[in-house]
């Protein structure tokens, strides 16, 4: 989809529809009280050599855009404003600002190289990363950056039927990209008093309900009917509860119970092959079901994961090894991500939109 899953390998304006929407109760006060403090502490200190996130505790360098973006919404979600500049700023003042094409998928947290494509999905997390910034400090100096993503983005939207391309040499069209691609182009329209990205963002929705929707629950992309997780719990979160059907139909498709340890952990594998429980994507379903005012399911699947939470307040991609489809594999590695997402779930933050 946009990223290699654990590599092996403000506006005052009542239109806007993004962060720190409840997703039962709407709350603004952060807490640093239990896990959540250790959640942010471990990302803390991922952050590494140039100021990236070191994505993953193992012997890579790697830092995907993906994680960073995901990273400076937490810091920014718990207020802390200079953690999420320090990433903002490497991307914008060492890695550079792209001249046409956006950022890489990956890069090397010391030298800053990129590797790999520069996907639609990830730029778009990237520039609504950009959006949550911005709409909670009023400090415009990434909103430059922002119009070059969302310019991007735009440039990868499809004529035809409005949805984006993976890529700029690519054919296919992912869901998930195209959810991150209309939350992302929709808030920096409304932020920015853009109407044409608002615009283009609509198109990208529509296309997401025509063409991935299938009256039940999401494909994976136009024409792909391959079952996966995240889609169902990132079609609520981006477009609503009419869709709320789809992390139902995911209860009898990917969810699993498997060991870590002695513990016996109940969730979703990324998709229906039920090898390993997902822990990123239980805890978007988790959000998922809050969003859909379901408390008792959300808590059920964040119990399950909030019980896995390592000594120092990290979280595993999965409890253990397994597939996604095609060369991606899950491992059971302290990951960025799923600490991530424990934090969104902690402080009610919709890293996405309505």
């Amino acid at each position: 989809m946009g990223k290699n899953i654990c590599a092996l390998k403000s506006f005052k304006s009542s239109s806007l529809i993004f962060i720190s929407i409840a997703l039962s109760l709407f709350v603004s006060q952060i807490s640093f009280a239990g896990t959540t403090a250790a959640a942010y502490s471990y990302l803390s200190g991922r952050i590494k050599g140039i100021g990236l996130v070191d994505s993953y505790k193992d012997d890579s360098s790697a830092s995907y855009t993906y994680d960073n973006a995901l990273a400076v919404i937490a810091f920014v979600a718990q207020g802390d404003f200079e953690k999420g500049r320090t990433i903002l700023a490497t991307y914008q003042d060492t890695i550079g600002i792209p001249s046409y094409f956006g950022y890489n998928d990956e890069y090397d947290y010391k030298t800053g190289i990129g590797r790999g494509y520069t996907s639609a999905g990830p730029n778009a997390w990237f520039l609504n990363a950009i959006n949550f910034y911005f709409y909670k400090t009023n400090d415009p100096r990434f909103l430059t950056l922002g119009q070059k993503l969302a310019d991007f983005l735009v440039r990868l939207q499809d004529t035809r039927d409005g949805g984006l391309f993976g890529d700029t040499y690519v054919s296919w069209k992912s869901t998930e990209h195209n959810f991150i691609g209309y939350a992302s182009l929709y808030n920096f329209g409304i932020l920015t008093g853009q109407d044409t990205y608002v615009q283009k963002a609509n198109l990208v929705k529509d296309f997401l309900v025509r063409e991935c929707w299938n009256g039940e629950r999401f494909l994976r992309g136009k024409n792909d009917q391959t079952e996966v997780t995240d889609v169902q719990a990132m079609g609520v979160l981006a477009l609503g509860t009419a869709y709320a059907s789809g992390i139902y139909w995911a209860e009898y498709h990917t969810k699993c119970t498997k060991p870590l340890g002695a513990l016996p952990v109940t969730g979703f594998d990324f998709n229906n092959d039920l090898d390993t429980v997902w822990l990123e994507g239980t805890l978007q379903q988790a959000m998922a079901f809050k969003r859909n005012y379901d408390n008792y399911r959300a808590g059920i699947y964040f119990g399950n994961v909030d019980k896995t939470q390592r000594s120092d307040g990290s979280f595993l991609c999965a409890t253990n090894r397994g597939t996604a489809g095609g060369d991606w594999t899950l491992l059971p590695v302290k990951a960025v991500a799923p600490t991530c997402w424990y934090i969104f779930y902690n402080t009610n933050t919709n890293p996405f939109m309505r």
